[in-house]
C-alpha cells in the first residue's frame, strides 16, 4: 500500500492544480477548517469539481471523506460536528472525521 497526501489548496487561484492529482486516486479527503465558515461552504463546489473531472477522465473508483481540521481551536469553532456529519451524508460521502494536526487528534484513526 502506498499512501500519498496531496494538498491541492482550497484557494481559488490554485484550483486548477487540484485536477492534476485526482487521476488514479483511491481515496480523497475533502478538508475544511472548522473555524472558517467559508471553507465549509466551499465543500460542495470542491466535490463537484472533483467529480466532474473524474467523470471526464474515468475511471472514478474513489471513496471520498469529509475532514474537519483545527478542532483544537474549540473556542473559535463555527461549524458543529452535527452540521459536518449531515453535510457528509447529504453529499453521499463515506464518512466524516475531525482532526487536529497541532494536538495530534484523530490523525491515526483517519488514516
Amino acid at each position: 500500500m502506498t499512501l500519498q497526501f496531496w494538498d491541492t489548496v482550497g484557494q481559488e487561484r490554485f484550483q486548477s492544480l487540484g485536477r492534476t492529482y485526482y487521476r488514479g486516486t483511491d481515496i480523497s479527503l475533502l478538508c475544511f477548517d472548522v473555524t472558517c465558515i467559508d471553507s465549509y461552504l466551499n465543500i460542495p463546489g470542491w466535490l463537484e469539481e472533483m467529480r466532474t473531472f473524474c467523470n471526464e477522465h474515468p475511471p472514478l473508483h474513489q471513496d471520498v471523506y469529509l475532514v474537519g481540521t483545527k478542532v483544537d481551536l474549540w473556542k473559535k469553532r463555527v461549524v458543529s460536528t452535527a452540521d459536518a456529519e449531515s453535510l457528509a451524508q447529504h453529499l453521499g460521502l463515506k464518512g466524516y472525521f475531525e482532526v487536529s494536526s497541532k494536538e495530534r487528534v484523530n490523525l491515526e484513526e483517519m488514516v
